[in-house]
């Protein structure tokens, strides 16, 4: 089995690569589960005795995994199997079998795969393993957590710029030592086509040229989800790559840009708050963002 991983920060396009992918016939995105992996595969108190009524609780509670629309007979079957990789095996091929029978590249969208895919590697090494990660202007991502709604917490998916740009970071630095495959977010809207051929000539894909409408990535999320991810299923455009300009303050730019300039530089994005003055007022917002952080009023 071929198992590819996307990894990403939130709103950082994951999910229009991911609808990209999906559209040819051959290869399958999974919904995200990140539950799944982290309380199930890589949790080390599940047993052979647990293993049943865990993934079945999990597969009927777990919101995202809900969005999987396993029916109670495909749960008992699933529950059946000996062990975690079989369980975790048989949700993938049920889920392909139902929804798109000719897909044999399975695509798994989660966020923080970058530091899990070792142990994964460990768990599995029947599976051949890959890592996509997705890089994004910081900027540009905070300003779309900042106006976006998570529909699961109904509220924005993150107010504070010194998240966006510590994970930013955090991303960057423990993807770089990484086999994976990297993916510059404003290349691949820019030029869709030939990211995507790249992408399947460095994992080794052969595809038809054939394209499907039906079972794409976007037909398998949630109601609430499809709200925010109305545009997936359209052709990006270009000027929505600066919309932040507008949307964030002059505060919210300086701290971001302080925090990850060298790496922006590095991916070829221009600063725009060099020339400004550190004033008192974004000091002060600096100690007010990190004790919320401290705190845990904000996380990510």
């Amino acid at each position: 089995m071929k198992l590819i991983f996307l990894s990403y920060i939130n709103r950082s396009g994951s999910s229009f690569l991911s609808q990209k992918l999906s559209e040819y016939e051959e290869i399958i995105v999974f919904p995200e589960g990140d539950a799944l992996i982290d309380y199930f595969l890589l949790n080390d108190k599940i047993t052979k005795k647990n293993i049943a009524t865990k993934i079945s609780q999990l597969l009927k509670t777990d919101i995202k995994l809900k969005q999987w629309q396993f029916s109670e007979d495909d749960i008992n079957k699933i529950s059946e199997q000996p062990d975690k990789k079989q369980v975790f095996f048989s949700i993938l091929k049920t889920f392909q079998q139902k929804n798109k029978k000719n897909a044999k590249y399975f695509f798994f969208k989660k966020r923080d795969a970058f530091v899990k895919i070792n142990d994964l590697k460990k768990i599995l090494p029947q599976v051949t393993f890959n890592l996509i990660c997705l890089f994004r202007d910081p900027r540009a991502i905070f300003y779309s957590q900042k106006i976006s709604i998570d529909p699961y917490k109904n509220k924005p998916f993150n107010i504070n710029p010194l998240i966006t740009a510590y994970y930013w970071q955090f991303f960057i630095e423990h993807s770089s030592c990484k086999k994976s495959i990297h993916i510059l977010y404003e290349d691949f809207i820019k030029n869709t086509e030939t990211s995507l051929k790249k992408i399947f000539s460095k994992l080794d894909i052969l595809l038809s040229e054939k394209k499907e409408n039906k079972n794409t990535y976007f037909d398998f999320l949630s109601t609430g989800y499809k709200r925010l991810h109305k545009d997936i299923t359209k052709k990006q455009k270009q000027n929505s790559r600066e919309k932040w300009k507008e949307g964030l303050t002059d505060t919210e730019i300086i701290l971001i840009e302080n925090e990850c300039n060298n790496y922006m530089l590095n991916f070829g994005y221009k600063l725009v708050s060099s020339h400004k003055k550190q004033t008192a007022n974004i000091l002060f917002q600096k100690i007010y963002f990190k004790f919320r952080i401290f705190f845990k009023i904000d996380w990510y």
